[in-house]
Protein backbone atom coordinates (compact mmCIF):
# COMPACT_ATOMS: atom_id res chain seq x y z
CA UNK A 1 0.00 0.00 0.00
CA UNK A 2 1.24 3.36 -1.04
CA UNK A 3 2.26 5.79 1.48
CA UNK A 4 -0.05 8.42 0.67
CA UNK A 5 -3.10 6.13 0.97
CA UNK A 6 -1.30 4.63 4.33
CA UNK A 7 -1.71 8.25 5.81
CA UNK A 8 -5.25 9.08 4.37
CA UNK A 9 -6.22 6.03 5.92
CA UNK A 10 -5.20 7.18 9.16
CA UNK A 11 -6.77 10.05 9.18
CA UNK A 12 -10.09 9.20 8.27
CA UNK A 13 -9.85 6.35 11.18
CA UNK A 14 -9.39 8.30 13.74
CA UNK A 15 -11.97 11.55 12.31
CA UNK A 16 -9.20 13.81 12.38
CA UNK A 17 -9.00 15.31 8.63
CA UNK A 18 -9.03 18.83 8.34
CA UNK A 19 -8.73 19.41 12.10
CA UNK A 20 -6.75 22.21 13.40
CA UNK A 21 -3.57 22.42 16.07
CA UNK A 22 -4.67 19.68 18.36
CA UNK A 23 -3.75 17.18 21.42
CA UNK A 24 -3.46 13.10 20.69
CA UNK A 25 -2.82 10.56 22.87
CA UNK A 26 -1.10 7.68 21.78
CA UNK A 27 -3.91 4.40 23.74
CA UNK A 28 -2.33 1.80 21.85
CA UNK A 29 1.40 0.88 21.48
CA UNK A 30 1.35 -1.61 18.80
CA UNK A 31 1.58 -0.87 15.02
CA UNK A 32 0.68 -1.47 11.78
CA UNK A 33 0.04 0.03 8.29
CA UNK A 34 -2.09 1.48 7.92
CA UNK A 35 -2.41 2.19 11.62
CA UNK A 36 -5.68 1.55 14.02
CA UNK A 37 -6.72 4.42 15.79
CA UNK A 38 -4.73 4.97 18.81
CA UNK A 39 -1.52 3.90 17.23
CA UNK A 40 1.49 6.28 17.12
CA UNK A 41 1.66 6.16 13.38
CA UNK A 42 -2.01 7.18 12.88
CA UNK A 43 -1.46 10.21 15.98
CA UNK A 44 1.66 11.22 13.65
CA UNK A 45 -0.55 10.83 10.31
CA UNK A 46 -3.44 13.06 11.74
CA UNK A 47 -0.92 15.96 13.08
CA UNK A 48 0.75 16.12 9.29
CA UNK A 49 -2.53 16.49 8.37
CA UNK A 50 -3.74 19.07 10.08
CA UNK A 51 -2.37 22.84 10.30
CA UNK A 52 -0.43 23.66 12.89
CA UNK A 53 1.81 22.78 15.42
CA UNK A 54 0.29 19.67 17.09
CA UNK A 55 1.37 17.95 20.21
CA UNK A 56 1.50 14.04 20.55
CA UNK A 57 1.43 12.37 24.15
CA UNK A 58 2.37 9.15 24.76
CA UNK A 59 1.65 8.28 28.74
CA UNK A 60 4.70 6.89 31.29
CA UNK A 61 5.56 3.62 31.38
CA UNK A 62 4.71 2.99 27.75
CA UNK A 63 7.02 1.38 25.04
CA UNK A 64 6.15 1.70 21.31
CA UNK A 65 6.64 -1.04 19.54
CA UNK A 66 7.74 -0.12 15.82
CA UNK A 67 7.05 -3.26 13.13
CA UNK A 68 5.21 -1.25 10.17
CA UNK A 69 9.07 0.65 9.12
CA UNK A 70 9.90 4.44 10.16
CA UNK A 71 7.08 7.11 10.71
CA UNK A 72 7.28 10.14 8.54
CA UNK A 73 7.07 13.10 10.08
CA UNK A 74 5.79 16.34 7.41
CA UNK A 75 4.69 18.69 9.51
CA UNK A 76 5.38 20.80 13.15
CA UNK A 77 4.65 18.77 15.75
CA UNK A 78 5.93 18.16 19.42
CA UNK A 79 5.81 14.67 20.71
CA UNK A 80 6.79 13.84 24.17
CA UNK A 81 6.53 11.30 26.97
CA UNK A 82 3.61 11.63 29.50
CA UNK A 83 4.21 12.70 33.23
CA UNK A 84 5.75 10.38 35.60
CA UNK A 85 9.51 8.74 36.52
CA UNK A 86 8.58 5.55 34.13
CA UNK A 87 10.68 5.63 30.60
CA UNK A 88 8.50 5.90 27.80
CA UNK A 89 10.66 3.89 24.94
CA UNK A 90 9.93 3.79 21.19
CA UNK A 91 11.67 0.66 19.26
CA UNK A 92 11.32 -0.90 16.03
CA UNK A 93 13.43 -4.01 16.80
CA UNK A 94 16.34 -3.34 14.41
CA UNK A 95 13.47 -3.33 11.01
CA UNK A 96 13.56 0.01 10.30
CA UNK A 97 14.73 4.02 12.12
CA UNK A 98 11.97 5.19 14.26
CA UNK A 99 11.35 8.99 12.89
CA UNK A 100 12.03 10.74 9.23
CA UNK A 101 11.47 14.42 9.54
CA UNK A 102 11.66 15.84 6.16
CA UNK A 103 11.08 19.87 5.63
CA UNK A 104 9.78 22.03 3.00
CA UNK A 105 11.94 23.90 0.84
CA UNK A 106 10.23 26.60 0.12
CA UNK A 107 9.13 27.59 3.75
CA UNK A 108 12.30 26.17 5.87
CA UNK A 109 10.83 27.00 9.20
CA UNK A 110 7.67 25.01 8.41
CA UNK A 111 8.37 21.68 9.77
CA UNK A 112 9.49 22.50 13.41
CA UNK A 113 9.75 19.31 15.68
CA UNK A 114 10.31 18.67 19.60
CA UNK A 115 11.32 15.29 21.08
CA UNK A 116 10.60 15.45 24.47
CA UNK A 117 10.88 12.84 27.08
CA UNK A 118 11.64 9.63 25.36
CA UNK A 119 13.85 6.65 25.25
CA UNK A 120 14.44 5.73 21.54
CA UNK A 121 16.27 1.98 20.75
CA UNK A 122 16.78 -0.65 18.44
CA UNK A 123 16.49 1.70 15.51
CA UNK A 124 18.10 0.66 12.31
CA UNK A 125 18.74 3.01 9.33
CA UNK A 126 20.57 0.28 7.23
CA UNK A 127 22.42 2.12 4.20
CA UNK A 128 20.71 5.65 5.24
CA UNK A 129 22.08 8.27 7.75
CA UNK A 130 20.28 8.05 11.12
CA UNK A 131 19.84 5.06 13.13
CA UNK A 132 16.82 6.01 15.46
CA UNK A 133 16.03 9.98 13.66
CA UNK A 134 16.86 11.47 10.13
CA UNK A 135 15.96 15.55 9.57
CA UNK A 136 16.19 16.28 6.20
CA UNK A 137 15.60 19.33 3.90
CA UNK A 138 15.40 22.23 6.01
CA UNK A 139 13.49 20.86 8.91
CA UNK A 140 13.83 22.12 12.59
CA UNK A 141 14.56 19.45 15.48
CA UNK A 142 14.22 20.08 18.77
CA UNK A 143 15.62 17.11 21.30
CA UNK A 144 15.25 17.35 25.01
CA UNK A 145 15.23 15.05 27.97
CA UNK A 146 15.75 11.98 25.32
CA UNK A 147 17.96 8.87 25.40
CA UNK A 148 19.04 7.14 22.48
CA UNK A 149 20.69 3.57 22.56
CA UNK A 150 21.44 0.82 20.45
CA UNK A 151 20.66 2.58 17.10
CA UNK A 152 22.66 2.13 14.33
CA UNK A 153 22.97 2.75 10.79
CA UNK A 154 25.34 1.17 7.88
CA UNK A 155 26.08 4.20 6.68
CA UNK A 156 25.97 8.22 9.12
CA UNK A 157 24.52 9.09 12.47
CA UNK A 158 23.96 5.68 14.55
CA UNK A 159 21.31 7.90 16.54
CA UNK A 160 20.64 10.84 14.83
CA UNK A 161 21.64 12.29 10.90
CA UNK A 162 21.14 15.63 10.31
CA UNK A 163 20.89 17.31 6.76
CA UNK A 164 20.44 20.59 5.20
CA UNK A 165 18.29 21.18 8.98
CA UNK A 166 18.83 22.35 12.47
CA UNK A 167 19.09 20.14 15.90
CA UNK A 168 18.98 21.18 19.28
CA UNK A 169 19.91 18.71 21.62
CA UNK A 170 19.54 19.35 25.28
CA UNK A 171 19.67 17.22 28.39
CA UNK A 172 19.90 13.98 26.38
CA UNK A 173 21.98 10.94 26.99
CA UNK A 174 23.65 9.00 23.55
CA UNK A 175 25.06 6.02 24.03
CA UNK A 176 26.09 2.53 22.45
CA UNK A 177 25.18 3.81 18.72
CA UNK A 178 27.06 2.46 16.04
CA UNK A 179 27.73 3.99 12.82
CA UNK A 180 29.40 2.32 9.95
CA UNK A 181 30.89 6.03 8.36
CA UNK A 182 30.59 8.77 10.54
CA UNK A 183 29.68 9.81 13.67
CA UNK A 184 28.17 6.77 15.75
CA UNK A 185 25.39 8.92 17.73
CA UNK A 186 25.45 11.89 15.99
CA UNK A 187 26.17 12.77 12.07
CA UNK A 188 26.13 16.33 10.78
CA UNK A 189 26.11 17.32 7.27
CA UNK A 190 25.46 20.67 5.92
CA UNK A 191 23.23 22.18 9.04
CA UNK A 192 23.79 23.81 12.52
CA UNK A 193 23.70 21.87 15.83
CA UNK A 194 23.69 22.77 19.12
CA UNK A 195 24.17 20.26 22.09
CA UNK A 196 23.66 21.71 25.92
CA UNK A 197 24.40 19.59 28.72
CA UNK A 198 24.46 15.64 26.96
CA UNK A 199 26.07 13.09 27.58
CA UNK A 200 27.66 10.51 24.95
CA UNK A 201 29.31 7.31 26.00
CA UNK A 202 30.43 4.10 24.57
CA UNK A 203 29.19 4.68 20.69
CA UNK A 204 31.66 4.25 18.12
CA UNK A 205 31.94 5.18 14.26
CA UNK A 206 35.02 5.21 11.33
CA UNK A 207 35.21 9.11 12.45
CA UNK A 208 33.57 10.61 15.11
CA UNK A 209 33.03 8.13 17.85
CA UNK A 210 30.34 9.78 19.30
CA UNK A 211 29.99 12.76 16.93
CA UNK A 212 31.13 13.58 13.45
CA UNK A 213 30.33 16.61 11.29
CA UNK A 214 30.72 18.10 7.75
CA UNK A 215 29.95 20.42 5.01
CA UNK A 216 31.44 23.87 4.45
CA UNK A 217 27.72 25.41 5.62
CA UNK A 218 27.65 23.19 8.95
CA UNK A 219 28.04 24.89 12.26
CA UNK A 220 28.44 22.60 15.52
CA UNK A 221 28.33 23.93 19.34
CA UNK A 222 28.89 22.03 22.56
CA UNK A 223 28.34 23.39 25.64
CA UNK A 224 28.49 21.75 29.04
CA UNK A 225 28.50 17.89 28.03
CA UNK A 226 30.67 14.95 28.18
CA UNK A 227 32.17 12.76 25.94
CA UNK A 228 33.52 9.98 27.35
CA UNK A 229 34.72 6.23 26.22
CA UNK A 230 33.49 6.58 22.47
CA UNK A 231 35.69 5.12 19.93
CA UNK A 232 36.82 5.57 16.04
CA UNK A 233 38.13 3.09 13.61
CA UNK A 234 40.03 6.33 12.15
CA UNK A 235 39.90 9.33 13.44
CA UNK A 236 38.39 11.46 16.26
CA UNK A 237 37.41 9.14 18.87
CA UNK A 238 35.54 11.36 20.74
CA UNK A 239 34.40 13.96 18.12
CA UNK A 240 35.30 14.63 14.36
CA UNK A 241 34.46 17.62 13.17
CA UNK A 242 35.32 18.74 9.59
CA UNK A 243 33.62 22.49 9.20
CA UNK A 244 34.41 25.69 9.55
CA UNK A 245 32.72 26.85 12.57
CA UNK A 246 33.25 24.73 16.08
CA UNK A 247 32.66 26.03 19.95
CA UNK A 248 33.23 23.95 22.26
CA UNK A 249 32.59 25.17 25.88
CA UNK A 250 32.62 23.54 29.64
CA UNK A 251 32.97 20.17 28.13
CA UNK A 252 35.00 16.66 29.01
CA UNK A 253 36.58 14.54 26.94
CA UNK A 254 37.84 11.47 28.36
CA UNK A 255 38.55 7.71 27.69
CA UNK A 256 38.29 8.19 23.97
CA UNK A 257 40.29 6.24 21.54
CA UNK A 258 40.85 6.79 17.98
CA UNK A 259 43.51 4.12 15.63
CA UNK A 260 45.05 7.14 13.91
CA UNK A 261 44.30 10.98 15.17
CA UNK A 262 42.60 12.82 17.42
CA UNK A 263 41.91 10.54 20.30
CA UNK A 264 39.37 12.98 22.28
CA UNK A 265 38.85 15.80 19.21
CA UNK A 266 39.74 15.84 15.61
CA UNK A 267 39.42 19.27 13.78
CA UNK A 268 39.85 20.19 10.38
CA UNK A 269 38.33 23.58 9.83
CA UNK A 270 39.71 26.32 7.50
CA UNK A 271 42.52 28.53 7.46
CA UNK A 272 41.22 31.39 6.11
CA UNK A 273 37.39 31.26 7.09
CA UNK A 274 35.77 30.40 9.85
CA UNK A 275 36.73 30.01 13.94
CA UNK A 276 37.37 27.10 15.88
CA UNK A 277 37.25 27.29 19.81
CA UNK A 278 37.71 25.02 22.83
CA UNK A 279 37.34 27.11 26.19
CA UNK A 280 36.94 26.03 29.86
CA UNK A 281 37.20 22.45 28.54
CA UNK A 282 38.73 19.04 29.43
CA UNK A 283 40.49 16.59 27.02
CA UNK A 284 41.85 14.07 29.51
CA UNK A 285 42.85 10.10 29.24
CA UNK A 286 42.21 9.99 25.49
CA UNK A 287 44.16 7.62 23.11
CA UNK A 288 45.23 7.18 19.63
CA UNK A 289 46.50 3.39 18.74
CA UNK A 290 48.45 3.23 15.43
CA UNK A 291 52.04 3.52 16.10
CA UNK A 292 52.15 6.69 14.02
CA UNK A 293 49.11 7.95 15.71
CA UNK A 294 49.24 11.70 16.68
CA UNK A 295 46.65 14.52 18.75
CA UNK A 296 46.12 11.47 21.61
CA UNK A 297 44.01 14.48 22.87
CA UNK A 298 43.48 16.90 20.21
CA UNK A 299 44.62 17.40 16.40
CA UNK A 300 44.45 20.25 14.59
CA UNK A 301 44.50 18.88 10.69
CA UNK A 302 43.27 22.04 9.08
CA UNK A 303 42.58 25.58 10.40
CA UNK A 304 43.40 28.32 13.35
CA UNK A 305 42.21 27.22 16.95
CA UNK A 306 42.04 28.89 19.71
CA UNK A 307 42.20 27.12 23.37
CA UNK A 308 41.12 29.13 26.26
CA UNK A 309 40.87 28.58 29.60
CA UNK A 310 41.07 25.01 29.20
CA UNK A 311 43.38 21.41 30.13
CA UNK A 312 45.13 19.08 27.57
CA UNK A 313 46.54 15.93 30.12
CA UNK A 314 46.93 12.54 30.29
CA UNK A 315 46.39 11.41 27.29
CA UNK A 316 48.49 8.46 25.34
CA UNK A 317 49.81 7.67 22.20
CA UNK A 318 51.89 4.08 21.47
CA UNK A 319 55.45 3.83 21.01
CA UNK A 320 57.11 3.75 17.46
CA UNK A 321 57.76 0.64 15.96
CA UNK A 322 60.20 1.97 13.49
CA UNK A 323 62.48 4.96 13.88
CA UNK A 324 61.27 7.96 12.81
CA UNK A 325 57.60 6.96 12.29
CA UNK A 326 55.94 7.98 15.94
CA UNK A 327 54.29 11.64 16.28
CA UNK A 328 52.48 11.29 19.35
CA UNK A 329 51.81 14.17 21.21
CA UNK A 330 48.90 15.47 23.41
CA UNK A 331 47.61 18.27 21.37
CA UNK A 332 49.11 18.21 17.12
CA UNK A 333 49.14 20.52 14.78
CA UNK A 334 49.60 19.42 11.09
CA UNK A 335 52.26 20.85 9.00
CA UNK A 336 50.46 23.43 6.06
CA UNK A 337 50.64 26.99 7.54
CA UNK A 338 47.95 26.05 10.28
CA UNK A 339 47.40 27.75 13.60
CA UNK A 340 47.15 26.81 17.36
CA UNK A 341 46.70 29.21 19.34
CA UNK A 342 47.01 28.00 23.41
CA UNK A 343 46.03 31.00 26.24
CA UNK A 344 45.71 30.31 30.24
CA UNK A 345 45.82 26.36 29.27
CA UNK A 346 47.66 23.78 30.64
CA UNK A 347 48.97 20.46 28.69
CA UNK A 348 51.14 18.22 30.78
CA UNK A 349 51.37 14.60 31.39
CA UNK A 350 50.82 13.24 27.94
CA UNK A 351 52.48 10.68 26.74
CA UNK A 352 54.13 8.06 24.02
CA UNK A 353 54.85 4.61 24.69
CA UNK A 354 56.45 3.72 27.63
CA UNK A 355 55.86 7.24 30.09
CA UNK A 356 58.26 9.37 27.66
CA UNK A 357 56.60 12.98 27.77
CA UNK A 358 55.27 14.12 24.36
CA UNK A 359 52.96 17.32 25.03
CA UNK A 360 52.85 18.96 21.18
CA UNK A 361 53.89 17.50 17.85
CA UNK A 362 53.87 19.26 14.95
CA UNK A 363 54.10 17.38 11.66
CA UNK A 364 56.89 17.83 9.43
CA UNK A 365 59.04 17.43 5.83
CA UNK A 366 55.65 18.59 3.16
CA UNK A 367 55.35 20.82 0.89
CA UNK A 368 53.79 24.86 2.11
CA UNK A 369 54.40 26.78 4.80
CA UNK A 370 54.87 26.18 8.51
CA UNK A 371 52.25 25.96 11.35
CA UNK A 372 52.43 27.88 14.01
CA UNK A 373 52.23 27.22 17.82
CA UNK A 374 52.22 29.71 20.48
CA UNK A 375 51.02 30.56 24.06
CA UNK A 376 50.40 32.88 26.60
CA UNK A 377 49.42 32.40 30.24
CA UNK A 378 50.10 28.36 29.92
CA UNK A 379 51.83 25.79 31.19
CA UNK A 380 53.23 23.22 28.47
CA UNK A 381 55.09 20.78 31.26
CA UNK A 382 57.74 19.48 28.94
CA UNK A 383 58.94 21.88 25.99
CA UNK A 384 58.19 20.57 22.42
CA UNK A 385 61.39 19.45 20.74
CA UNK A 386 63.10 21.79 18.43
CA UNK A 387 61.65 22.74 15.46
CA UNK A 388 58.72 21.60 16.95
CA UNK A 389 57.40 25.28 17.12
CA UNK A 390 58.00 28.32 15.29
CA UNK A 391 57.29 30.52 18.41
CA UNK A 392 58.05 30.78 21.59
CA UNK A 393 56.61 27.86 24.23
CA UNK A 394 56.68 29.00 27.77
CA UNK A 395 57.04 25.95 30.38
CA UNK A 396 55.82 27.72 33.85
Amino acid sequence: MSASRSLLGAVLALGWAGAQAADFTVTRFDDSDPPQPGMLRAAVAAANAAPGADRIVIPAGATVSLSAGEIPISDAVEIQGGLGTAAIGISPGQTSRVFGIVGDINHPSAVSVVLRGLTFSGGNGGNTGGGAVAVLDFATLRVENCVFFGNRSQASGGALYVYQSQLTLIDSVLHDNTAADVGGALAVEESRVIVERSAFGANGAAFGGAIGAIGVTSRVELVASRVENNTAANSGGGVALSVPDVTITASTFSGNAAEYAGGGVYLLGVADAGALLVRNSTVSGNTVRHETGHGSGLALEHGRLQVRNSTVAYNRAPAAVTAGDGIGGGVFVAEGGHTLELISTVVAGNTRGNGVASELSRDSGIDGPPSVLSARRSLVRVAPAPGCSTAAIPTT
